[in-house]
This record gives C-alpha cells, structure tokens and sequence, in this order.
C-alpha cells in the first residue's frame, strides 16, 4: 500500500486510512484519498478467502457531487457484470477498470 500512494504522490495531497484488516487471507480496506484539485477518492475493498472481491472507488468533487464510481454490487446489468461505473446517477456503463492503480491513472489523465 505504501509503494501506491508513493507511485500517486503527484495527485494524491492527503491519505486517511479508516480501516485496514488483515486476517489470513481476508482484508478489509477503507480508505480516503484527498486530491490535489480538492477532490476526493473513497476505496472501499473486501476480499474474502483470497478470492472474493468486493470494491467501490467513489470519487467525488470538493463539492460532494459525484465523478464517477466503479464497483461490482451485482445491481446493474451491463456487459462486464458485475462491474460497472456510475457516470452520474442515472447512467452507468462496463467497466474494465478494476483496481486502485487503473482508477488513480485514470484520475491522473483526468486531472493533469
């Protein structure tokens, strides 16, 4: 987790880690990533056994109105389900985009 923020320290101005759990091969992440134009990234990861993946990366404008999110809850039926982005409230479209490091170079493009 280090080496990430690290590798992002151009774009990234403030870390709060609100929960990090590891046990055997379950971990917990919850985490906000405060941005260099004042917007914010929320993580949220779970992985179960090793394998199962729960994630939601939420990131928001300093106003609170949202960017975009990518997550996996299984409640939009799109090409890649489960995985989707929320562009806005109503439109949601397939995502490949998958992990921290994939959503925060996506960031960077968007943010310079």
């Amino acid at each position: 987790m280090q080496q990430l923020l690290e590798d992002f320290k151009d774009i990234i101005k403030e870390t709060t880690i609100e929960r990090y759990e590891v046990s055997g091969n379950n971990i917990k992440l919850r985490m906000k990533l405060r941005l260099v134009d004042d917007s914010q990234l929320s993580i949220r990861e779970t992985v179960m056994s090793g394998e199962f993946r729960k994630y939601s990366y939420h990131w928001q404008d300093k106003n609170t109105n949202l960017i975009k999110r990518w997550d996996n809850a299984p409640d939009w039926d799109v090409k890649t389900f489960p995985h989707h982005i929320h562009i806005n409230e109503d439109k949601v479209i397939p995502s490949y985009d998958r992990s921290i490091e994939k959503i925060l170079e996506i960031i960077r493009k968007e943010i310079g």
